[in-house]
């Protein structure tokens, strides 16, 4: 069965590319294919890769996943049918300080970055929830910003404060923006709070530049991504 999923990898990979859907296809191919069968036959395909952020049934509600889901599915043999396409994040080192069984894990103490993330992508000490975000701050390091990824903020009037997040906070030649990784090809995002009521948070203290961009777009094209960002705040600061 796992030289079979390479094979139905390979082909829905290869299907991608010829429709002209190079992004899905990049995405596709950072995965690994696992092919299961149960003693009634039953077949199951599992995806995991590195923008999967929880196990479960693919997300077929989300554009990414049903472009993935049905090339994977035209890339099975004639006479094969999956019962159950699912997708799980890849393994990764906990970096965790643990306690009890019954309390489980919790994160090191006085941690304000990627708060409740059980699972973090780790780079030059810092914590990203996703490779979207991870490959995002290495092309912010690349173009030699000043950034400040996944870290919790205090925020909002003085009798209602809030705490809030910002995926990442950028300065750029003395102007301040946050940059906002939106999305999940498998699975939905779930934060707390909507993006426009944060969004709004932030505006309060005098923060205008908020961009918003797919995590399948970060994944694949992270320095474009990155100089169109710091355009937006160029442009701001000549205004």
């Amino acid at each position: 069965m796992t030289v079979l999923a390479a094979e139905v990898q390979a082909r829905a990979v290869h299907l991608l590319r010829a429709r002209g859907d190079p992004l899905a296809a990049d995405l596709l191919a950072s995965c690994t294919m696992y092919l299961t069968q149960d003693e009634a036959g039953d077949v199951s395909l599992e995806v995991v890769g590195p923008l999967v952020s929880q196990a479960g049934p693919l997300d077929l509600t989300q554009p990414m996943a049903a472009t993935l889901a049905a090339a994977l599915r035209e890339g099975l043999p004639a006479g094969v049918w999956v019962e159950r396409l699912v997708a799980r994040p890849a393994e990764e080192p906990l970096h965790m300080s643990t306690v009890s069984a019954q309390q489980g894990a919790v994160p090191a103490r006085g941690l304000n970055q990627a708060v409740g993330e059980l699972a973090p992508r780790t780079w030059s000490g810092m914590r990203f929830r996703s490779e979207s975000e991870l490959r995002l701050a290495q092309a912010l390091d690349r173009a030699g910003v000043l950034f400040f990824p996944d870290a919790l903020a205090r925020l909002g009037p003085p009798r209602a404060r809030q705490n809030r997040e910002a995926d990442f906070l950028v300065c750029w030649q003395g102007t301040w923006g946050i940059l906002e990784v939106d999305g999940e090809p498998f699975h939905g995002q779930g934060r707390e709070g909507t993006d426009a009521e944060r969004d709004q948070l932030f505006r309060q203290h005098g923060l205008e530049v908020m961009e918003h961009v797919d995590a399948a777009r970060c994944f694949a094209a992270p320095d474009a991504v990155v100089a169109a960002f710091l355009a937006l705040l160029q442009q701001r600061r000549s205004s």
